[in-house]
């Protein structure tokens, strides 16, 4: 559908968009009576990958979702847009077949500029091809770093999951913390009956005018309500209560059952635990019957509750990336220290080898004194974890680091946890990166650190060979993006010069290991400059990732590189001096980025905010 728009309001709206904003109000004002409107139902198709473009358009209201088939069958999306936002823009400057795909997620309202009224537009006023061009810049920008553009929300449809009854006190709280960002109204059925004679689409475009977040609360006895919660949202929240059934109810059933998932908002299941609730429990049961379904556990009263999930609502959202590195891994936890002094809460956590233990200890809620604590209890103070084997896999049996890891995790799965989390192996039957999101945590951490020639390979339940995260990625910051929420990504990356101690090394290569370990016991001997085999199959296999670590720095937003060459790779034993450098350089990094954090992220802004009341 479409028609000639208000020329005035159209003006305005331009005005605040890229690459319209550097235009004149006069020239607006021209500008806004060559443009014509365009309404779109929820899942209708804008744009078609492939086929020739001549416009551009701008979101007044709703969101669209753009997506490319890119050779496989299930379409791969890139980025959403929403009101505010333009797409199509290459079309004004070139012939080129469009890149990609574009529907609408819900009811949008657009405009419309073709090619020919744009070049009208620069001959006259060369500043919109230049604000053209930053516009386009800065989206190719994005697709380099791999990073989709995901559009702010703005309405929120919040409904019952399973055989829970009320979610009204769910949504209370939701937008109260979500009154911390920005100005937040709720909508429910009663008072839509109120003003039967405003379609509830006009409603919501009337809000959006008004308000930064709208919740709609569904209703379970008025699906014909419910559903137009859904036709309107940016985002679905399917709210559960831990202890009520998980059995799908009639709306989840439909939503999950609707084939073209493309043609609907992102659907995400929010648990809620009691504030009792040491750790989730029964998530599996909850997610068995919604595949595809982002899960959130959070727990009542807390800052693992509904703060977070309203910071990932705002596309605040903290993601953690922490590195392998054998012993200076024990540095990641000074780093945690300094994160929670300067109030800073992480709500996304993955790692590799040794950073998958540390992130796994953040994402069970996990505080940095806790971890220390837990990693001297289970790690540390049963003894070494290489228990010495026959080399002929290995040098060490693995039973001692699988009794440690199991100490420190106990059965907790990947599901059961308050926080998102991934960890990273290498896949040597295939070649490939290997991403645990699921299972027993201790498993997955035990694939993630699983050093090659230092502890066995892990079999897969697909039966592959697993080995070390860090052979392939030891700074995962690829995989946040494209599992973490949008907001900030944090890296920690241990990468130090290659300081290994070689003096006692001779030129030759000949080197008897029993002259070595009489060396090593003698009391007339210094100790031996000599890398040991551990320390030498530890860097080993770090060494490769180390390009690739470097590269995905790059992509994280802020980076931590404690300087911890100066411990040997193997060396547990130096616990605190560790923490403590971790620390102190992450404060100091803190500080030294403090402005520029504060310009890049609000969320910063929020924590000083925060410190000041």
């Amino acid at each position: 559908m479409s028609g000639a728009p208000d020329r005035a309001r159209t003006a305005d709206l331009m005005a605040n968009i890229s690459p319209f904003d550097a235009l004149s109000p006069g020239r607006l004002e021209e500008l806004a009576a060559t443009v014509t409107e365009r309404h779109l139902e929820r899942g209708e198709i804008l744009i078609r990958e492939g086929e020739q473009g001549n416009s551009v358009f701008v979101v007044v209201s709703g969101r669209l979702r753009a997506y490319v088939h890119d050779g496989n069958e299930t379409p791969v999306v890139v980025g959403e847009i929403s009101a505010g936002e333009s797409v199509g823009e290459m079309a004004l400057l070139s012939d080129h077949p469009r890149s990609a795909s574009v529907r609408a997620v819900r009811e949008s309202r657009l405009i419309e500029l073709n090619r020919e009224a744009f070049h009208d537009l620069i001959a006259d006023d060369p500043t919109a091809l230049t604000s053209l061009t930053r516009t386009i810049v800065e989206r190719l920008s994005r697709s380099i770093h791999h990073s989709a553009a995901t559009g702010r929300i703005r309405t929120i449809a919040i409904l019952a999951a399973g055989q829970t009854t009320d979610v009204n006190r769910a949504a209370a709280e939701l937008a109260d913390e979500l009154a911390a960002h920005g100005s937040v109204t709720t909508v429910g059925r009663a008072e839509t009956d109120a003003s039967p004679a405003m379609t509830f689409s006009r409603r919501v475009r009337d809000l959006e005018s008004q308000y930064d977040k709208i919740l709609m609360i569904g209703d379970p006895e008025s699906p014909e309500w419910t559903h137009e919660c859904i036709g309107q949202a940016d985002r679905v929240l399917l709210i559960a209560e831990a202890d009520s059934s998980p059995r799908l109810n009639p709306i989840e059933s439909e939503l999950l059952a609707h084939a073209d998932r493309d043609a609907r908002a992102r659907m995400d299941l929010v648990i809620i635990h009691r504030a009792a609730q040491t750790m989730p429990a029964r998530v599996e049961k909850w997610q068995q019957d919604r595949p595809g379904v982002r899960c959130f556990n959070l727990r009542q009263d807390s800052n693992l509750g509904f703060p977070r999930l309203a910071r990932i609502l705002q596309g605040k959202a903290v993601n953690l990336v922490l590195s392998g590195g054998g012993a200076r891994g024990l540095a990641h936890i000074g780093v945690l220290k300094a994160l929670e002094e300067a109030s800073i809460q992480v709500d996304v956590v993955g790692g590799a080898s040794f950073g998958s233990i540390t992130a796994g200890m953040i994402a069970m809620g996990r505080g940095w004194e806790e971890t220390r604590d837990e990693v001297v209890r289970h790690l540390l103070g049963s003894g070494s974890p290489v228990d010495v084997t026959a080399p002929l896999i290995a040098l060490a049996r693995g039973a001692r680091v699988r009794q440690q890891l199991v100490g420190t995790f106990g059965d907790t799965t990947i599901e059961n946890l308050w926080l998102p989390f991934f960890c990273v192996s290498s896949n040597l039957t295939h070649g490939e990166v290997q991403v645990h999101r699921s299972g027993p945590l201790w498993q997955a951490v035990r694939s993630s650190i699983s050093i090659p020639g230092v502890f066995p390979p892990v079999r897969s339940p697909d039966g592959d060979v697993l080995v070390d995260g860090a052979v392939m990625n030891n700074l995962p910051v690829d995989v946040m993006q494209a599992f973490g929420e949008p907001g900030p990504i944090l890296a920690v990356n241990l990468r130090s010069p290659v300081d290994m101690a070689a003096h006692d090394l001779p030129h030759d290569g000949a080197v008897s290991g029993w002259q070595a370990l009489r060396r090593r016991f003698s009391p007339w001997h210094r100790d031996s400059a000599m890398p040991g085999i551990a320390e030498i199959l530890l860097r080993t296999s770090e060494i490769g990732s180390v390009i690739s670590s470097r590269t995905f720095e790059s992509r994280a937003d802020l980076v931590f590189h404690p300087p911890v060459g100066d411990y040997a790779l193997m060396d547990f034993s130096r616990i605190d001096d560790l923490i403590e450098v971790g620390y102190r350089h992450a404060a100091a990094v803190l500080e030294e980025n403090s402005q520029v954090a504060l310009e890049s992220h609000p969320l910063l802004a929020d924590r000083d905010r925060g410190s000041q009341r």
